[in-house]
C-alpha cells in the first residue's frame, strides 16, 4: 500500500511539452510536493528532440532507471503524445521484472496506454490509467479536488482488498487555455448534472483501459 510520502518519478515517454511549457511543468511539480509527495525527474523528462522528449533510447532509459530505483513508488508521465511506441524495442522487460522490489506503479493515459499494457503484460508492473503531471497537476490553482481524491484513493488502497466505488465529480470543464500563455487563472467549470449511460444493465469482468482521443 502506498502513502502520500511516496516518491514519484517523472518521465516524458513522448511529447516534449514539459520543455516547451516550463511554468506549467514547475506548477505540476510544486503541486505534487504540496500534497506530500517527493518528486524525482528522469534525466530527459524536460528534453526536446524535435517532436519528442529525447530519443527512444533516452526515454526508455529514463523509464527503466526509475523503475529500478527502490525509493520510487510511482512513475508518472508528464503528458501523452504520439511516439511512446518507439520505446518498446529499447525496454528490457525481463530485467525490470527481476529488479522490481515491492509495489511499483506506472500512471498515465492517452499515448502512454501502450506502456500501461506492455509494462503490465511483460514486466509485472502495476499500471493505472490516471492523471499526468502537466494536464492535471499543472492546473492553475492546483489539481481538481476530484482528480486528487481519486488518485490518492486508488494508489493508497491498491491491493488492500477494499471495495472502490466510483464517485461522481461535482464539476467539469472543457475550456481551453493555452499553457504558459493563457493559463494564468483557473478554468471555468460547469456543474455536473449526474451520470448518464449508453446502455443500461450490469456487467462483471476485468477491464483494460484504452486510449480515447477526441478529434476536432
Amino acid at each position: 500500500i502506498l502513502r502520500t510520502k511516496t516518491i514519484i518519478g517523472i518521465v516524458s515517454p513522448s511529447s516534449p511539452i514539459a520543455a516547451e511549457c516550463p511554468r506549467r511543468t514547475e506548477r505540476g511539480i510544486a503541486e505534487l510536493q504540496r500534497h506530500g509527495y517527493e518528486v524525482v525527474l528522469g534525466m530527459h523528462a524536460r528534453a526536446k528532440t524535435y517532436h519528442t522528449a529525447g530519443t527512444p533510447e533516452e526515454r526508455a532509459s529514463d523509464l527503466m532507471s526509475l523503475l529500478a530505483n527502490p525509493d520510487v513508488g510511482i512513475i508518472m508521465a508528464t503528458i501523452g503524445g504520439n511516439n511512446a511506441n518507439e520505446m518498446l524495442p529499447h525496454i528490457d522487460f525481463a530485467t525490470i521484472r527481476k529488479q522490481i522490489k515491492g509495489l511499483k506503479l506506472f500512471v498515465g493515459y492517452s499515448d502512454n496506454t501502450i506502456l500501461l499494457h506492455a509494462l503490465w503484460e511483460f514486466a509485472n508492473v502495476t499500471t493505472i490509467h490516471g492523471p499526468s503531471l502537466l494536464p492535471q497537476f499543472g492546473e492553475y490553482g492546483g489539481v481538481h479536488p476530484f482528480t486528487l481524491e481519486s488518485f490518492q484513493r486508488v494508489t493508497e488502497r491498491i491491493y488492500s482488498n477494499t471495495t472502490y466505488e466510483l464517485p461522481m465529480s461535482t464539476s467539469w470543464t472543457n475550456e481551453r487555455l493555452a499553457w504558459d500563455e493563457e493559463d494564468i487563472r483557473p478554468r471555468c467549470y460547469s456543474v455536473n448534472e449526474g451520470w448518464w449511460s449508453l446502455r443500461s444493465g450490469n456487467a462483471t469482468g476485468i477491464r483494460k483501459g484504452g486510449s480515447v482521443e477526441r478529434q476536432a
